[in-house]
């Protein structure tokens, strides 16, 4: 595998496990930790590589 590729792949995993804290609705996580997520989503976002479809 490339590191593009595994690059990928965690970034998938990351986008991944946040969806899952979403549906937490506060329980079973702290504040802090859900803000500390969010920032990390933040910082991502922009720079998650995308396919030529845009996906």
């Amino acid at each position: 595998m490339a590191f593009s590729e595994d690059l990928e792949i965690a970034c998938e995993f990351f986008e991944a496990v946040y969806a899952g804290l979403q549906t937490l609705d506060g329980q079973g996580i702290s504040a802090n930790d859900m803000k500390a997520w969010s920032k990390a989503k933040e910082y991502l976002a922009p720079r998650i590589l995308k396919d030529a479809s845009g996906n």
